[in-house]
């Protein structure tokens, strides 16, 4: 079940942050991060025309009973915004540590084709000390990023398996999926991969969303063909971008969604009318971060000066519990 939502928090953070997710985010905004320093980039992972991979062993800590992540979208457009909110994800990652930085897509805007000339400021630099702490980047494609036929270079350069894969770490299961070219043979595997897994939070991730308030609105081609794989083999968590701003649903047939595409490119406005199920709309910007358990996936929005705008809690009776 879902915790009720909060208008606003006041900037608590100490040590009851460490005991308790929601317990109040965060301290004062820190100061403006320092100009970057060059780094060598991880291209072990060198991206691939090859999709549909799992990595089961991507990280050490798999029997691990609890994970921390962080996750946001379209954020690419080197702004103020981008620099702040990753700003606060250092802090978080200070007193609260984070595995995993999954981004939801549309990470260099204008579009791929420019990844030569504003990746650096657009896409590396922003998260470089999380990325040199021990954070792990796990990225989809955005339809901006794929935009004039760059998929493969852009695979390449953001270090990725392939356009969509999976992997699970502690309690939870990872699809990575790319929403770009949802066909029938990634429906397959994702049908597959999601029957076959035997972890207790299965999260799904790509960069349309099957539902949106936005003025781009849901997507008719997720609703169509995504919606009934994640309902029928028991996906718990669907996370997406592509309309800038946050929105949460109420669970349909068993599935949660969250829209996060705040990451720092221009907000959106909501349409006068939203979504039937639509719970909460934010016209901010903002990440999302998660404290998951076998038995709780707890979660909560944090703006770019640090307070908590809305939480929520998912919760199973049993630790491997299965939803029909």
């Amino acid at each position: 079940m879902m915790l009720p939502s909060m208008n606003r928090v006041k900037p608590l953070f100490a040590t009851a942050l460490c005991s308790s997710l929601l317990a109040g985010l965060f301290c004062a905004l820190p100061p403006a991060p320092a100009a970057a320093q060059p780094y060598q980039w991880d291209d072990s992972m060198k991206g691939t025309v090859v999709s549909g991979l799992s990595y089961p062993n991507l990280v050490t800590d798999k029997e691990s009973q609890r994970l921390r992540f962080v996750a946001f979208g379209d954020s690419g457009t080197g702004s103020v915004e981008q620099w702040k909110l990753a700003g606060q994800m250092e802090h978080l990652n200070k007193f609260y540590p984070f595995s995993l930085m999954l981004m939801l897509g549309d990470n260099i805007y204008p579009n791929g084709g420019q990844f030569y000339k504003y990746g650096a400021k657009r896409f590396r630099e922003p998260y470089l000390n999380l990325y040199k702490g021990g954070v792990r980047l796990m990225p989809v494609l955005g339809d901006r990023d794929v935009a004039l036929g760059y998929s493969k270079p852009m695979l390449d350069y953001y270090g990725m398996p392939a356009s969509y894969y999976d992997y699970t770490v502690g309690p939870v299961h990872f699809f990575a999926i790319d929403t770009n070219a949802f066909d029938n043979t990634q429906k397959e595997w994702l049908r597959e991969r999601l029957d076959q897994s035997i972890s207790p939070w299965k999260v799904v991730y790509g960069h349309h969303p099957v539902f949106s308030s936005s003025g781009l609105g849901g997507s008719p081609a997720m609703q169509k063909h995504l919606k009934p794989s994640l309902e029928i083999y028991g996906a718990d968590l669907y996370l997406s971008s592509h309309n800038t701003g946050y929105e949460r649903f109420r669970e349909v047939e068993h599935v949660n969604y969250l829209v996060t595409g705040g990451g720092g490119a221009p907000l959106e406005k909501f349409a006068a009318e939203p979504q039937p199920q639509s719970v909460k709309r934010l016209q901010m910007h903002h990440f999302v971060v998660f404290d998951v358990t076998p038995k709780a996936l707890s979660y909560a929005v944090v703006d770019e000066k640090g307070n908590m705008v809305d939480k929520g809690i998912l919760q199973k009776e049993e630790a491997n519990a299965v939803k029909p």
